[in-house]
């Protein structure tokens, strides 16, 4: 995550019909990664970044 992101930002809640809450925080990441300039300016980059709970292991 970036230092200079502000932790208290306003967010919302979802809630559902059914009782459901969906609540996404804002965040910001930054990420390295591998790449092929071979057919640069023409070249499409990708970068995999794969996000878990703490609450939870990879099972569940």
């Amino acid at each position: 995550a970036d230092e200079g992101f502000d932790g208290t930002y306003p967010t919302n809640v979802v809630v559902k019909n059914n009782g459901t809450c969906l609540y996404v925080p804002p965040g910001i990441f930054k990420s390295t990664c591998k790449i092929d300039i071979t057919w640069f300016p023409f070249d499409d980059q990708r970068c995999e970044m794969k996000f878990g709970s703490w609450t939870y292991d990879g099972f569940q």
